[in-house]
């Protein structure tokens, strides 16, 4: 692993009942999945896919996270916050890239509509023109054989 520009990662949670936020940092190193000799890049891929995947204490507990990726040097800066309900099986996930003053938005919004088998519906919306624009929108089906099928609407 060879470190390129310093990425700097926080994460923030929130738990329920709750006012304070909770925050720690992690290295890059513990935060994305690199391959021997990889270089650290702010768009590495991360080793998980939630920021509550990386917290350790009162998980079950989490009914907010937030993860901070910057980079200085090339004025970039990711902020992935994400709400919870339903006991976790929900959630609704905002996305703010800004590279080079150019800022760039998601929302995820994830609901689980049956538990046997656990089916999610699945909306990603962006920002263009000033107005919110579908860009996917399905469903995902655990099955037992621990795959899953995706019936995609967009």
């Amino acid at each position: 692993m060879i470190l390129g520009d310093i990425v700097l990662i926080n994460i923030s949670y929130k738990l329920d009942g709750q006012n304070i936020w909770k925050s720690f940092n992690l290295s890059p190193y513990q935060y994305f999945e690199l391959d021997d000799g990889e270089e650290i890049e702010f768009d590495s891929i991360p080793k998980y896919n939630h920021a509550i995947d990386y917290i350790e204490d009162n998980v079950e507990k989490v009914v907010a996270t937030k993860i901070i990726i910057s980079n200085e040097s090339k004025k970039s800066n990711r902020t992935i916050t994400t709400t919870y309900w339903n006991e976790q099986k929900n959630s609704i996930t905002e996305r703010i890239d800004i590279n080079e003053g150019i800022q760039e938005n998601e929302i995820i919004i994830e609901i689980r509509i049956n538990d046997t088998p656990s089916i999610y519906e699945i909306i990603r919306v962006i920002r263009r023109d000033d107005a919110l624009l579908p860009i996917y929108h399905g469903f995902i089906t655990d099955c037992n054989d621990g795959s899953q099928k995706e019936e995609r609407i967009i």
